[in-house]
């Protein structure tokens, strides 16, 4: 029997069985547009809009807040182009997903203004820098819910406060945290918030995005006019369907899952710490501030990319980092963000959990690990 244990959640969920069935009526049977006027069309648009309830409930909005998308990019692309629209100052962090940095980057390369916040040697986004920061022009702030690779969670109540202080309009990247920690907008103090639905056990390419309502935020694609006119393009019914169940029964799962993957993630670490020598810990050990399924570790001597391939020869698919950047050339910038010395920035393996690991799994993966390092590192010697 061949082993096929999967440690890249962070990069790609698996569908799960429940969205599957739900979608499947919406390519065949009920594949109608939305928009039309005939009576089959409008149950397909009752079904988005009792959708768009249920997700609007999962995060304590309100159903006219909640736009569907085709994933975090595009959500993170929209909330970053709201600043750009305003021409005002931009404030992100250095660790952010490049939906974000990147069209930072464009915008100040015609001209805007943008800066970002450093982070601890954790990953930990400092409130009292974001509000150093702040000028008079600032009109959007941008920091992610928790990190892609380093899994740290941020204090985003604390700082969307800071903001709102000064009248700026605060989004933040929820695309790592849906369906794993508990989010509730109000609590949160959010103007904005992207996720991702393949993120959380959902279909690739739908995603949505919660605007506050009243806070100014205008249209990021214009056409037919579908979404209240704030996003148009015929919406993708089945994906939507499909996003919509994986997110009703992951956030319905969330806190039994989030404890059985914490204790996962401790035994593997402490097993890892203690029989691995010259080995890192990328982020805070702090489990409380981390996403329950994260791992990140910086191991001496090792070339992470070769480490990938020797474990996939055993049937572990992991992560060296975000899977958004494995065709970029140069170090991992959240990790050099995070001050990771340059001799473990280049082994560092990201492993992300679900619940569906068992402790066999766990214990086999630290097994291998430790003795690929052993031969890697003795042949090196």
């Amino acid at each position: 029997m061949s082993i096929n244990i999967y440690l890249d959640n962070a990069a790609t969920t698996p569908l799960m069985p429940e969205a599957d069935m739900a979608m499947r009526r919406y390519y065949s049977e009920d594949f109608f547009n939305p928009s039309a006027v005939y009576s089959k069309s409008k149950r397909v648009k009752e079904k988005l809009e009792e959708a768009r309830n249920i997700i609007a409930g999962l995060i304590g909005a309100d159903a006219s807040e909640i736009y569907f998308t085709s994933g975090g990019t595009e959500s993170d692309n929209w909330a970053v182009n709201e600043g750009v629209r305003r021409r005002g100052h931009i404030i992100t962090s250095a660790i952010e997903h490049k939906a974000v940095l990147n069209p930072v980057k464009n915008y100040v390369k015609s001209g805007g203004m943008a800066e970002l916040a450093g982070v601890t040697e954790e990953g930990f986004v400092n409130p009292s820098d974001i509000k150093r920061r702040i000028r008079r022009n600032t009109v959007l702030i941008s920091i992610m819910t928790a990190n892609n690779e380093i899994g740290t969670i941020q204090p985003i109540a604390q700082m969307s406060r800071i903001a709102h202080e000064y009248d700026v309009l605060f989004h933040t990247d929820a695309v790592q945290a849906f369906g794993h920690i508990p989010l509730n907008v109000e609590e949160l103090g959010v103007d904005m918030l992207s996720a991702s639905s393949h993120k959380f056990n959902g279909p690739k390419g739908v995603g949505f995005i919660y605007i506050r309502k009243d806070s100014g935020v205008r249209p990021f694609i214009c056409g037919g006019g579908q979404e209240k006119g704030m996003r148009a393009g015929t919406e993708n019914v089945a994906g939507i369907i499909g996003m919509t169940e994986a997110a009703r029964i992951s956030c319905e799962r969330l806190e039994r899952n989030a404890a059985y993957c914490r204790k996962i993630c401790r035994h593997i670490t402490e097993r890892i710490m203690s029989e691995i020598p010259d080995t890192v810990i990328n982020g805070t050990t702090d489990e409380s501030r981390r996403l329950p399924g994260n791992m990140s570790f910086g191991f001496g001597g090792i070339d992470a990319q070769s480490l990938l391939v020797l474990l996939d020869m055993h049937g572990i698919s992991a992560a060296a980092g975000s899977a958004c950047n494995s065709e970029s050339a140069g170090y991992s910038h959240v990790l050099e963000a995070v001050k990771t010395p340059k001799e473990y920035i280049g082994g560092t393996l990201r492993m992300s959990i679900d619940a569906k690991i068992t402790w066999q799994q766990a214990d086999y993966i630290v097994s291998v690990l430790r003795e690929i390092i052993k031969n890697i590192r003795s042949k090196n010697d």
